[in-house]
């Protein structure tokens, strides 16, 4: 009962900010695209050429082998591992807001091995949870939609983010993800 009172005490003065149902979706929708992006960022880093059995080690009728090849990033394996850890990334995001329009975003504090350099185009917002709740999204996100990423993923669509993050998970509108503000 004392930390509800606590927290109902923080709320009123304005401590802990409390996002609007609006701000909780478009913050999901900026959890979910970068989500997307760094899966993508994942799979390019795989060795094109690199391959991996899946088939059965089964003999058929006729005493073969039923093998089937398929390229390593998108095999059951890489895709399963890689989505397990993908929001382990979003420990490195934090939540800011774009000097230049206000518009709210989220961003890497870290880039090709050092800080990023759009960070001066941002301010960071202070959250108390010390975004965890990036996290925190995009671990449900991943859980809710894992069948339809992999499969996505392995049919090699182009625009994933439209796919998942607007017309599966309803959590983007359309033109946000066609004309996205968080272009720095």
């Amino acid at each position: 009962m004392a930390n509800l009172c606590v927290f109902l005490l923080l709320i009123s003065f304005g401590v802990y900010p409390v996002l609007s149902d609006s701000r909780i979706r478009e913050l999901k929708c900026k959890v979910c695209t970068s989500i997307i992006d760094e899966i993508q960022k994942n799979i390019s880093r795989v060795d094109v050429t690199r391959k991996i059995n899946v088939g059965g080690f089964r003999l058929d009728n006729e005493g073969n082998y039923d093998e089937k090849v398929v390229p390593y990033w998108k095999s059951e394996i890489y895709l399963t591992e890689m989505l397990d850890d993908i929001c382990n990334v979003m420990e490195n995001y934090v939540r800011a807001t774009h000097k230049a329009n206000g518009s709210q975003t989220i961003i890497s504090l870290l880039a090709d091995g050092g800080m990023n350099p759009l960070m001066s185009e941002v301010d960071l917002v202070q959250d108390t949870d010390l975004n965890k709740s990036l996290k925190y999204h995009c671990e449900d996100i991943v859980d809710e939609y894992l069948e339809t990423l992999m499969d996505e993923l392995r049919a090699e669509r182009q625009n994933l983010s439209a796919k998942i993050c607007g017309e599966v998970a309803q959590l983007c509108d359309q033109e946000v993800i066609e004309h996205p503000v968080d272009e720095l």
